[in-house]
């Protein structure tokens, strides 16, 4: 190749011509260059500088202090911004570094004799691989040579920590951040809680500015979620050759000193008395159900503190009064499909306003991923239109027959939900009911019945049984007056 070629000894023997000195103005240049998936198609990289990188691992040396007795294993790919803790962290702390093999990164097993052979006591992997670890292991294989294990990159499932703490006595540290702020921006240990039903992203961490913020840039009270906003230390460049949108997404920052730029994430959070921040979802997952603004990943947060359900997601289908919501969940091995579905539609009527209880659930084996290993909105959306009840169903209502009062009401909700059958202790609302299907729905008995029909009995109760019973009173005190 016309190069030339030094061996290890020679380097060492030789001594340089001139003795390396570090830029004066490093902490600003470029040290690495990230790249995201961009929503429009094109990948944009994120231009993160040395004063970034040395901030963020000096703040992960002060929190969770590797020392020369500890062992890291480096499996994460270098395009991904989490090689930075597998290799400069332990570099800087004289940790060391066990390189996997190549092609073995997600192979549970390597990974498992790896941990024990290479004793390895500190592990950091993203959510999905910290799952698919468990699961192929089993849950009988204990990992306690483990000191501290890392976790990050997707939201994390309190089920996942509770068979996490089962297996392994280390803490599990559950880091958040886009590329944009470097590795990580807040931090939190889950606690060994047993009845545990939210997992947050933690506090800021040192040398981190966060704000919560509504449409308008106003900080939003405490509790109430907004788009997060981070500045500080851990924050890029911007994005190589993207002014514009540079621009966009690194904005002047009205709040604090105005020193730096905040960036912002485009993520949901609201704040949270124990765990700091809670992540909702993302921003852009904001949809419209009848004029109410729902955030889909408040419906996922809430689907994945209930016991069997190891992933959960939300699209809305369908347009205008005819808009739907639909939940998808992931079940554990030894779940009953019917008992865990019942559970999460419980807990979100329990959780949630009514109208963001989706209409129907499906459980499927694994979530649909797009090529860059994201959740795969768009077919879950399509495969949506499958799950729903089909609206548009040509179905005749029941005639009377006599007094038989259940039957009209059965017959007349059929039609509305566009159903064939309904039994007498279905939901109106689990199968495809809204507000608008009520209001054609009373409309529908009053011209049969002849009668008045209060629209808050559907509300009240939205069973056939219940609905006609109250029916059959509110008709005897018509009667009566």
């Amino acid at each position: 190749l016309g190069v030339e070629v030094v061996t290890v000894a020679e380097c060492a023997a030789t001594e340089p011509a001139e003795p390396f000195e570090p830029a004066a103005d490093l902490d600003e240049q470029p040290a690495v260059v990230i790249y995201t998936s961009g929503s429009t198609g094109r990948p944009k990289a994120s231009l993160i500088p040395h004063r970034a990188v040395t901030t963020r691992l000096r703040a992960l040396q002060r929190s969770h202090g590797l020392g020369p007795s500890d062992r890291m294993l480096h499996h994460t790919a270098c395009s991904f911004d989490m090689f930075l803790i597998e290799v400069y962290w332990p570099l800087i702390t004289g940790t060391t570094v066990v390189i996997a093999a190549p092609g073995r990164q997600r192979d549970a097993d390597y990974l498992a004799e790896t941990i024990r052979s290479a004793e390895i006591s500190v592990f950091y992997c993203v959510v999905s691989l910290l799952e698919l670890f468990l699961l192929a292991r089993g849950p009988e294989e204990r990992f306690d040579g483990l000191r501290r294990v890392l976790t990050g990159g997707e939201p994390l499932a309190p089920e996942l920590v509770r068979r996490f703490h089962a297996q392994s006595t280390a803490p599990l540290t559950n880091l958040y951040g886009p590329s944009e702020c470097t590795i990580y921006c807040t931090a939190w240990v889950p606690p060994r809680d047993p009845d545990l039903d939210t997992v947050y992203i933690g506090p800021a961490i040192e040398d981190t500015t966060l704000w919560i913020l509504d449409e308008d840039g106003k900080p939003v009270p405490d509790g109430e979620p907004g788009e997060l906003y981070i500045g500080g230390a851990g924050l890029a460049l911007g994005y190589l050759n993207r002014p514009e949108l540079t621009a966009e997404r690194f904005v002047p920052d009205h709040l604090g000193d105005g020193t730096g730029p905040l960036y912002r994430s485009g993520d949901l959070v609201r704040t949270h008395p124990v765990g700091g921040l809670e992540f909702l979802g993302r921003v852009d997952l904001q949809v419209k159900i009848r004029g109410y603004r729902i955030e889909l990943g408040e419906i996922e947060s809430a689907a994945l503190r209930v016991p069997g359900v190891r992933q959960a997601a939300a699209v809305a289908h369908g347009r205008g009064s005819d808009a739907r919501l639909v939940g998808f969940l992931v079940l554990e091995a030894d779940a009953v499909p019917e008992a865990v579905t019942a559970a999460v539609r419980r807990a979100l009527r329990d959780a949630l306003p009514s109208y963001m209880v989706p209409a129907s659930f499906a459980t499927l084996a694994a979530m649909p991923l797009t090529a860059n290993g994201k959740l795969d909105r768009a077919l879950l959306t399509e495969r949506a239109g499958e799950v729903l009840p089909a609206t548009t169903a040509a179905v005749e209502a029941r005639p009377p027959a006599g007094d038989d009062l259940a039957a009209v009401v059965t017959g007349v909700w059929c039609e509305v939900l566009g159903v064939p059958a309904i039994g007498p202790d279905d939901d109106f609302f689990d199968i495809g009911g809204d507000s608008f299907k009520v209001v054609r729905a009373v409309r529908k008995l009053e011209a049969l019945l002849g009668v008045e029909v209060p629209m808050d009995l559907a509300f009240d109760e939205p069973t056939v049984t219940g609905f006609t019973a109250a029916l059959a009173e509110h008709r005897v005190e018509g009667s009566a007056r």
